[in-house]
């Protein structure tokens, strides 16, 4: 009888003993024998059998890290849009100041809000930031100069560098000060920079709760 097989394209003739069970040859063998090549494994040998992954040094790279670029530019790029988007989550630093009179309000203000500010970093001017070591000593605290011997300008530097995120200062309104001008110089940068500042407790209180949200 003649049949189309359906592995090739062609029209063959095969005897009748098809009706008795013969199977028709798989298409690998067709004509091999004829043409001296040697015949491909049959079906449901080794040959179908799963392949083992290949050493991880023949694996393509584009398998292992398929988001990943492999050119420099394109690199440095990707690196920049992961900072991007993570950048909602990252460091604050915060600069802490107080009068002499209102340094213990900052110390149980700090205290207040300790798990807002742990993982940040605290820049904070002489006397203010020893007495905020000693009282959270899990917070990171770096400490500056006192404002009078130019604690004041290292954060209206760091301002202008933008390495300043918050300014918490809290004045004392009633009491005269040596070193006035330097906190004026300071309260004006944090203006022009248009940088997030607090005088107060509630106004600071405030500051963290837009900051959490």
């Amino acid at each position: 009888m003649v049949i189309q097989h359906k592995y090739i394209g062609k029209t063959m003739g095969f005897s009748a003993g098809l009706n008795l069970g013969c199977q028709l040859p798989p298409p690998e063998h067709i004509g091999a024998e004829s043409e001296g090549r040697k015949p491909l494994p049959p079906r449901g040998s080794d040959r179908d059998r799963p392949r083992a992954a290949l050493p991880s040094s023949r694996v393509p790279a584009d398998f292992i890290w398929p988001i990943l670029p492999r050119r420099p530019l394109q690199l440095v790029a990707y690196i920049i849009i992961v900072e991007i988007i993570v950048g909602s989550g990252k460091v604050l630093n915060f600069g802490l100041v107080a009068h002499d009179d209102r340094k213990q309000a900052m110390v149980d203000w700090v205290l207040a809000h300790g798990e807002e500010l742990s993982g940040h970093g605290i820049f904070a001017t002489g006397t203010t930031g020893t007495r905020l070591q000693a009282a959270c000593p899990q917070l990171s605290i770096t400490l500056l100069k006192s404002g009078p011997h130019g604690g004041d300008q290292q954060l209206g530097a760091m301002i202008c560098e933008r390495k300043l995120d918050v300014l918490i200062f809290f004045v004392d309104a009633l009491s005269p000060h040596p070193h006035d001008v330097d906190v004026k110089a300071l309260m004006r940068l944090a203006i022009l920079y248009d940088l997030p500042q607090a005088y107060s407790e509630s106004t600071a209180g405030l500051i963290m709760k837009s900051l959490a949200s």
